[in-house]
Formats: structure tokens, sequence, C-alpha cells
């Protein structure tokens, strides 16, 4: 009956985060963790950690980067050979210039004039836009990931130090930045320049939570996080 009772009892979950009661569990023990391992951690491994995660980040962002303007470039050059005279004078209509020579010979009727031009704009929005979307959240992280670790390599590791003796104290604001999104990036890339019995634990509680579907590895899951 008892063992009925904890098949009932025992819930499995499929995602991370505050709505998920183990999560809940080891957070606090990951935090703890990766805080201690960041105290101890020698500085020549922080620089060599943030120095090869620089040097991952700006890589991604350039092949990220090539490949979505190369397949910008693709389109615009499809679009223009395959619509070559209607592109040309939609666009002579709203870009040429009064001091290169004015308006191009081949202008529309003056009563159709209006829709050519308004036609010019959206097709120059448009590229714009594309051209945002090619730059734009790509670009912004990964100029917030150069600014940051610019910043800790300059300050000597300060924030990251102030950040990891915060949550050992808890700190409200330490834990308000370890839990955003961009940190647990963070931690997950730093946790390497910990010392080897540090980074080990780390490890061995990430794996127990991956597998804490299983009961017994939930409970042993729950005994380790007791420990940290």
């Amino acid at each position: 009956m008892s063992a009925v009772k904890g098949q009932v009892m025992f819930r499995k979950y499929t995602i991370a985060g505050e709505s998920n009661p183990v999560w809940q569990l080891v957070e606090p023990a990951i935090l703890k963790l990766w805080a201690t391992g960041m105290l101890k951690a020698s500085y020549p491994s922080l620089y060599l950690v943030h120095v090869m995660a620089l040097l991952v980040a700006s890589v991604t962002f350039a092949l990220s980067f090539c490949f979505r303007l190369l397949l910008l470039a693709v389109i615009f050059v499809v679009a223009y050979v395959a619509f070559e005279d209607a592109l040309t004078q939609v666009l002579a209509t709203v870009l040429a210039l009064p001091e290169t020579g004015g308006a191009p010979a081949t202008m529309p009727p003056s009563s159709t004039l209006w829709m050519y031009q308004l036609a010019g704009y959206v097709v120059v929005i448009a590229a714009v836009v594309l051209l945002l979307l090619v730059l734009g959240k790509h670009f912004m992280e990964w100029a917030r990931d150069v600014v940051f670790y610019l910043l800790l390599m300059i300050t000597l590791m300060v924030p990251l130090k102030w950040i990891a003796r915060g949550l050992l104290r808890e700190n409200y604001f330490a834990q308000l930045i370890a839990k955003s999104s961009f940190m647990g990036a963070h931690i997950a890339g730093t946790i390497a320049a910990a010392p080897p019995e540090i980074t080990r634990q780390y490890d061995r509680l990430i794996g127990l939570y991956q597998g804490s579907n299983d009961e017994k590895t939930r409970k042993e899951l729950e005994q380790l996080c007791a420990q940290v």
C-alpha cells in the first residue's frame, strides 16, 4: 500500500524554472556551489574562461551574421532579377536625387506617381527592417556579452566576486542578478574555472537533476542538495 502511495505522490516534471519544485530545490545548491567556486578560482583560470567565452561569442555572432547577411543578399538579388524593371522604376521615384540629374527619364505618369512612390517607400522600409532583423537581437546579445566580459576582466573580476559573496550571504540583489537568464548561461560557462572538486560536485548535481524523473535519482538529488 505504501509503495502505491509513493508512486501516486511521485510526480515527473518536463520543464525547468520556478514552477518546477525540483528546480526550486536544486537552484540554491547550484548558486552556492558556483559562488564558492568563483571565490576559490584562481585569476588565471577566470581570465582564461572569460577570454574563451568572448571568442566563442564573437565567432558565433560573426558566423550567424554572415549567414543571415548572405541570405538577405540572395533574396534581394533574386527579387531584383525577377522584377528588375518594376523595382528600378519604383525605387527611382523614391531615391532619385535632384543634384544628380533629377528625375529619371522613365518616370511613370503623374496620375499614378503616388502609387509608385508608396511602393518605393514600402520596399525601402522592408529592406531596413530586414537589415535590423539581421543585426537586431543577435547584435545586442553579442554587444552585451562583450561589454560584460571586458568589464569583468578590466575590473579584475570584482563584480563577479561581489555577486559570489552576495549569494553566500543571501543578498537580495546578488540573487536577483544571478537568477537572470543571462547569468544562467554565464554560470554554466564559468563553473569550469572552479577547483576540480567543486566542478565535479556541480556536474553531479546537474546530472542528478536531469535524471530527477527517476524516483531513486531524485532522492539522491535531495540528499546531495542537503549536503551542499
